[in-house]
């Protein structure tokens, strides 16, 4: 199917499998039944995407207005808009959301300024380390994220002087997630604060816990964990999974250019590059690649891209059969933070992205830019 997909539309392109998404969301709604799974867009926020997750039943986790502006043309539904750095414009186009997740002092004072009417809760920054990659590490005092415990008491303050409308608590402590444990303190800390804010008359109605669940969580640990920390309480659950959701539906096709061997070092170089998929360069993450068709003698190679820095590679010293030029590759867990990460470094125009549905068609859900488009928004 990838041949096909590859002469059918060139590479690089992203394929995405919605069956895999499907049962990724199935999978943890079997655990978290009564719970909204609000899919964090920022994962990745092709409007075909959006669609089929909110015909799944999923709300939208988001933190920009573009990605608000996106939720509302694939249909809307229930919206949490969390991130840290809200404009005032953002801010007023966010009326009619579930929660608005407030993340500072100076946040709070800004909405009671504007005298918005519109409901909010506030992320709790509960200073957990997980042993995740520091750039997406976001529960500690260290992190630019939500508001630090002591300062709580402030921010009720501030929503009650300003007659703002608290609806909840979240929080996210990080990304790629499997420790179930940690999970729990982050959610326990969540919980007694909750309870802790209800006593003091606020109307709490939403427990929004985050994302950050890795694709490896054990599943039914998890789902016990929920049980445990939310017994007897009236709330609204919300999760905000992404990588989760729809990184194993994705793959990056990618065809080899040329092979270089250095006398000590083999490389091939692919049409895909870190402007395609940054997550190699940016956070050392690991894709499987895997050969379409080669020679059934194997070899260790570094699959590099075009783009012109050194940093630009997909994967180092792997095993894969001789390759040589025309050959495809795919690069394996790709569906999230892929192409959302994707730019036009080095005038590179974006990929573009397949999709195949629920009864195996493939149907083109973003075309591949062109050069024209490149230059569209300038005189």
């Amino acid at each position: 199917m990838y041949q096909k997909i590859a002469e059918k539309y060139g590479t690089p392109t992203y394929v995405y499998d919605f069956r895999k998404i499907k049962e990724q969301y199935n999978k943890l709604k079997s655990v978290v039944p009564e719970a909204l799974i609000a899919y964090a867009v920022k994962a990745n926020s092709n409007l075909s995407i959006l669609r089929f997750l909110r015909s799944l039943g999923a709300g939208f986790d988001i933190v920009s207005g573009g990605e608000l502006y996106r939720v509302r043309k694939a249909g809307g539904g229930e919206i949490i808009f969390s991130g840290v750095g809200k404009t005032e414009d953002e801010l007023r186009d966010a009326a009619g959301v579930l929660s608005l997740n407030v993340e500072s002092l100076d946040e709070l004072a800004l909405i009671s300024e504007m005298k918005l009417s519109i409901p909010i809760s506030l992320r709790i920054n509960p200073d957990i380390s997980v042993d995740t990659h520091p750039y997406i590490s976001t529960g500690l005092r260290s992190s630019k994220f939500g508001i630090p415990l002591e300062l709580v008491d402030q921010a009720l303050s501030i929503i009650k002087s300003g007659n703002l409308s608290l609806v909840g608590l979240s929080c996210h402590i990080g990304s790629h997630i499997s420790d179930v444990s940690v999970l729990k303190s982050a959610y326990s800390c969540l919980r007694e604060k909750f309870e802790e804010i209800r006593a003091c008359g606020f109307d709490l109605k939403i427990l929004d816990f985050g994302g950050g669940l890795s694709v490896d969580l054990d599943l039914q640990k998890f789902g016990s964990m929920i049980k445990e920390v939310t017994s007897g309480l009236d709330a609204k659950i919300v999760f905000e999974p992404g990588k989760f959701l729809v990184a194993e539906s994705g793959v990056l096709l990618t065809k080899v250019l040329y092979r270089k061997d250095n006398g000590t070092h083999k490389f091939a170089v692919v049409d895909a590059g870190m402007n395609d998929l940054i997550r190699p360069s940016l956070y050392d993450a690991y894709h499987d690649i895997q050969a379409i068709s080669g020679s059934p003698n194997m070899e260790e190679i570094t699959i590099v891209g075009p783009v012109c820095e050194t940093g630009c590679f997909l994967g180092k010293a792997r095993l894969l059969p001789v390759l040589k030029r025309g050959d495809l590759l795919f690069i394996r867990d790709s569906g999230a933070y892929g192409f959302s990460m994707s730019s036009n470094y080095n005038s590179r125009p974006r990929a573009c992205e397949v999709a195949i549905e629920l009864d195996g068609s493939i149907r083109c859900i973003r075309t591949r830019e062109s050069y024209e488009s490149l230059v569209a928004s300038e005189p």
